[in-house]
């Protein structure tokens, strides 16, 4: 099982393997005392190709918040965005640099915090944002952009009013 996330510090309500939620991309189980957000099938990403880049023209923008490691609640929240929040996170993810394939980096912690966006009147892929670490962002089968500022100052305003996000968001 590929574990996207786990949290620990979970309160103890909880049985072991209880689902705690699944949208059929992302599930969160509690394993030992600890969550973890696995991807269906669908959602586990090898990459293949060049970086992705999102077309213009999107309508507006589904976000999925995936629980960092250190989330004692570790549900996934749901936001969006209208079409011009879209089309300003589709530019800003784009500008983002190209990450060559096949290297090694060296990142800092990583709570496994990510973001799923969803864009809605095109058709992409959705795009996976790690809000923590190395902050790579990733669409299936396509290779890896850095993400800067702009894209968290922009997640920054969609983020759910509980949870860490707000915290790992803020400069």
């Amino acid at each position: 099982m590929f574990t996207l996330a786990t949290c620990s510090s979970l309160p103890q309500q909880h049985a072991v393997g209880e689902p705690l939620a699944d949208d059929g991309r992302f599930a969160t189980h509690v394993v030992t005392g600890s969550c973890q957000v696995t991807p269906s099938a669908a959602a586990a990403q090898t990459i293949q190709g060049p970086a992705f880049t999102i077309p213009r023209g999107a309508t507006g923008v589904a976000l999925l918040w995936l629980p960092a490691t250190t989330d004692r609640q570790c549900r996934l929240q749901r936001t969006s965005g209208s079409a011009a929040t879209a089309g300003r996170l589709a530019a800003a993810l784009n500008a983002g640099q190209v990450v060559p394939p096949g290297g090694t980096y060296n990142c800092p912690i990583d709570y496994d915090s990510a973001v799923l966006l969803t864009f809605t009147g095109v058709r992409v892929p959705p795009v996976l944002v790690r809000l923590i670490g190395c902050r790579f962002t990733s669409q299936d089968h396509a290779g890896l952009r850095t993400t800067g500022p702009d894209v968290h100052r922009l997640l920054l305003d969609l983020s759910p009013s509980s949870g860490t996000w707000r915290q790992t968001l803020k400069p």
